[in-house]
């Protein structure tokens, strides 16, 4: 389900943030742990668009409402139903050497950015089930995203295709309402891996600070076991030679050699 709000071509090369221990788990598995939405710290967004939802899907004088009502009515009662609906999600970014990320995403600091190539990610997306969305933070484009939502959920209804108004109106929601964020995090240009939870999916459980987390894989290798890692940026250390001189025997060691690897500009002390 597409969108109707225009955005730039994609970036070359997008970034994840992580840890020391979670640059070693994507580096010797190959793979990334994609949370559930609704365990992130900003779980509460994905609520937005089910908010908006609601306050602009209004039927217009040319709508019939002997078709239009017991919609409306049935797609109220599957919004209650769908606050409970969840995701997994893997994030990204298009800044590689940003403070606010290093402070929020890397244990203080201490930590990598992994930048992998786009098209590589766009085409493991594709093969996992998927999708890769841009982030949208203003309210101007929130309405946007949801207005073009309400319009081919109004043109089936026209059409007297109830069941495809349905799916449009629901199915599309919940595929994009992990792209509507609150501006507070507009700086970070964010691009989400999204697919939904289903009984299909094997969910994995790790220690959150305050609760059992659920979550998945996504597999980083395609079928030669070549990943799309461009370059590895090293977060603000105290011993930084050292640090970058040891990033790259790993990538050496894991037949990954071929990526550069480059110390943040970012100053910043967290030791």
């Amino acid at each position: 389900m597409e969108d109707s709000v225009a955005r730039p071509a994609p970036p070359q090369t997008i970034y994840h943030y992580t840890s020391q221990q979670g640059l070693l788990g994507i580096i010797q598995q190959r793979a990334l742990w994609v949370s559930s939405i609704r365990h992130l710290n900003d779980a509460a967004e994905s609520q937005f668009a089910i908010e908006i939802m609601k306050e602009q899907l209004k039927p217009s004088p040319e709508d019939d409402p002997n078709i239009w009502t017991p919609f409306f009515d049935q797609v109220s009662n599957y919004f209650d139903v769908m606050k409970d609906a969840d995701s997994l999600v893997g994030s990204f970014s298009e800044e590689g050497d940003q403070l606010g990320q290093w402070r929020a995403y890397t244990g203080g600091g201490v930590g990598f950015s992994i930048g992998f190539d786009f098209r590589g990610i766009r085409d493991l997306a594709d093969a996992q089930m998927f999708s890769i969305q841009q982030c949208a933070y203003t309210p101007e484009e929130h309405n946007k995203i949801i207005a073009g939502l309400i319009s081919a959920t109004r043109q089936a209804l026209r059409k007297r295709d109830v069941e495809h108004a349905d799916l449009i109106c629901t199915g599309g929601l919940l595929l994009l309402a992990p792209r509507l964020k609150h501006p507070s995090f507009a700086e970070e240009k964010e691009w989400r891996i999204v697919t939904p939870v289903t009984k299909a999916i094997a969910l994995k459980f790790t220690i959150g600070k305050s609760m059992i987390i659920p979550y998945g894989e996504f597999k980083f290798a395609n079928d030669d076991g070549k990943m799309p890692i461009v370059e590895i940026v090293v977060g603000p250390a105290p011993h930084m030679q050292l640090s970058v001189e040891s990033v790259e025997r790993l990538l050496s060691a894991s037949g990954l050699g071929h990526v550069s690897v480059r110390p943040s500009s970012v100053p910043f002390r967290n030791w």
